[in-house]
């Protein structure tokens, strides 16, 4: 039922946005991003609701509409050149012109939210954009702080990319019964491997790994992450030197400092440790609740198999 229901989720989404009378470069564009995107938050939604009706299509489709909004605003923040093996925006498209087309996935996906009969799910989607959106600024504030504790951490990136996974197992489950224990259950496990997902990424960004986006891109731009907080705090004689260089240090140098310290995180074993510390996040996702849904089990043995990759 699940690839039957995202198949039906694209075309959803295609008609919305056909329906805004996007120009052929801006609609090519987005309706490319839809098919290639993974839809994570979808699986899972549609795992926890046990339903696919018109109600669940329309408040999956808001989800995903936000999600590719924080996407299109993350690379104009990032100032990255490429995601997914192509450009973070149109062809020829400026940067006003990408903010301007983020502006209009977040409308789009009200719009959509506004057609649900329920107003709790309007304000429980809400309040999961609102987390992304907080996390995202707590970011913004502490670029190039290399005072930022892993708790502190953790707390940024359980909002930024934690709260849309969470929010979408929680709406499902309030589709599907109402509030109550199953949808704070359902909640909490979407944050947790909503967490367990940012970090693997942060991983992977400082190892160098990805062949479909920009290496080091954190860095270049002040994100401090886990690999780096873990080796500045434990990596012996050396490490808050080597961290400072790549953070404090002379600009025109810090790719080839970055790329040292990526040496030493790999070498060092701080990779795994923290890509380790992903992991058991995902293993108390398993345990939240007691029986888990089978989409919601295969996007959990997706996010494994993903960290077991990045080990090798």
């Amino acid at each position: 039922m699940s690839e039957n229901f995202l198949n039906r989720l694209d075309l959803y989404l295609e008609d919305v946005l056909r329906a805004e009378g996007l120009t052929d470069r801006d609609a090519a564009f987005l309706l490319k991003a839809i098919r290639n995107g993974k839809k994570l938050r979808a699986r899972l939604f549609l795992g926890f609701a046990g339903g696919a009706g018109e109600q669940e299509m329309m408040a999956a489709a808001s989800i995903e509409l936000f999600h590719y909004a924080t996407l299109v605003h993350d690379d104009i923040i990032d100032n990255a050149s490429m995601r997914r093996r192509g450009r973070p925006g149109p062809d020829g498209a400026d940067t006003v012109s990408r903010v301007l087309l983020g502006d209009l996935l977040f409308s789009t996906g009200f719009s959509v939210l506004a057609g649900l009969e329920d107003e709790r799910i309007w304000k429980e989607v809400n309040a999961a954009l609102s987390g992304v959106i907080k996390g995202e600024l707590l970011q913004q504030e502490r670029k190039w702080d290399l005072g930022l504790t892993e708790e502190e951490y953790m707390g940024m990136i359980r909002l930024k990319t934690g709260s849309l996974f969470g929010g979408a197992c929680k709406v499902a489950s309030i589709m599907r019964s109402g509030h109550g224990p199953d949808a704070l259950e359902s909640e909490k496990f979407g944050i947790l491997l909503g967490t367990s997902y940012q970090i693997l990424d942060d991983c992977l960004d400082m190892a160098g790994s990805y062949t479909d986006k920009e290496a080091f891109k954190d860095a270049a731009n002040g994100i401090v992450t886990l690999p780096v907080i873990a080796f500045a705090r434990e990596g012996g004689a050396g490490s808050r030197e080597m961290v400072d260089a790549v953070y404090a240090g002379d600009p025109a140098f810090r790719k080839e400092r970055t790329e040292e310290l990526s040496s030493l995180l790999v070498s060092d074993g701080f990779l795994t440790k923290c890509l380790d510390r992903a992991e058991r996040l995902l293993d108390e996702a398993a345990l939240v609740t007691g029986k888990l849904p089978v989409a919601a089990v295969e996007v959990l043995e997706y996010m494994r198999g993903k960290i077991h990759e990045a080990k090798l």
